[in-house]
């Protein structure tokens, strides 16, 4: 409550990433909005692959999930970093 008062917020708790971890967030949040993440973030392959099942778009240079591939988010992420070598 102090904490409150005198206008600053409470931390509930800190956690610090690793450089993987950051890659793995980043993509996984960039991937849930409208605008992607920049294409050559990905594998170009993998990209392909996710467009012609129709889980991807590129659209002015960045791959965006289309509402399909984001029932799949998850699992997509994860398999895109796991050939990236990062996971």
């Amino acid at each position: 409550l102090g904490l409150v008062e005198a206008g600053r917020l409470p931390v509930g708790g800190e956690e610090r990433l690793t450089e993987d971890e950051r890659r793995l967030e980043g993509l996984m949040l960039g991937l849930r909005i409208a605008d992607g993440v920049p294409s050559e973030r990905l594998d170009g392959v993998r990209a392909e692959e996710l467009i012609g099942h129709g889980l991807g778009a590129h659209r002015s240079g960045r791959f965006s999930l289309t509402d399909r591939g984001l029932f799949v988010a998850n699992q997509l992420v994860l398999e895109m970093m796991r050939v990236d070598g990062a996971g």
